[in-house]
């Protein structure tokens, strides 16, 4: 089973989203999570903590929220087998 792939945009990482990477690394055995630039989801950036978990755009008003979205996704349980809504297309 590949890992499940988790990007953050560097600005949403400034505003809190950074105090995710230990606790998330530790809840998979081979972790692949991302900083990128921009993910093109500037709306979501300005609302609150967000993250692309494969496709799927997973978001929440805190980062101890985003977290357990995250956790809680059958994405990052089963990462083979996700479903759930695809993402939108980003905001550019």
């Amino acid at each position: 089973m590949s890992a499940p792939e988790i990007r953050f945009c560097l600005s949403n990482w400034r505003n809190g989203s950074h105090r995710l990477w230990d606790l998330l690394a530790s809840k998979s055995r081979e972790p692949n999570i991302r900083l990128e630039p921009c993910l093109g989801y500037c709306s979501s950036c300005i609302k609150g903590s967000f993250a692309l978990l494969g496709k799927v755009k997973i978001e929440a008003e805190t980062p101890k929220e985003l977290a357990e979205r995250i956790l809680a996704n059958p994405g990052f349980i089963n990462p083979e087998g996700r479903e759930g809504k695809k993402e939108s297309e980003p905001d550019r």
